[in-house]
């Protein structure tokens, strides 16, 4: 059976429990940079990295809207390739596997 395809404004949701990833806000980086987990060293030595992106799982019942069908997830310091780019009732943007999207 050939894969769903999907466009761009299509309204889909996930499978509750699914966790979807977003890049951070300028307001989120700098709150970050003026705590206290920013300050100091890890355990290897070195100056602590800022987190380059957020996530939250998905409630059941929450619904998105496809931003971009086919993308890719840069977020951290990987690559993840399968992606769509989609938009939540409260505005942000998350990258989410493909393969989990269904139509509403």
């Amino acid at each position: 059976m050939p894969a769903e395809h999907f466009r761009k404004n299509d309204v889909i949701t996930l499978p509750a429990g699914t966790r979807i990833e977003r890049y951070i806000t300028e307001d989120e980086l700098q709150f970050w940079r003026n705590s206290d987990a920013s300050k100091g060293m890890n355990c290897a030595g070195e100056t602590k990295l800022a987190p380059r992106g957020s996530g939250r799982y998905v409630k059941e019942g929450d619904t998105f809207t496809i931003v971009r069908a086919r993308a890719v997830n840069r977020i951290g310091w990987r690559e993840i390739m399968g992606c769509s780019l989609i938009k939540s009732d409260d505005g942000f943007e998350y990258y989410v596997k493909r393969n989990l999207l269904k139509r509403v």
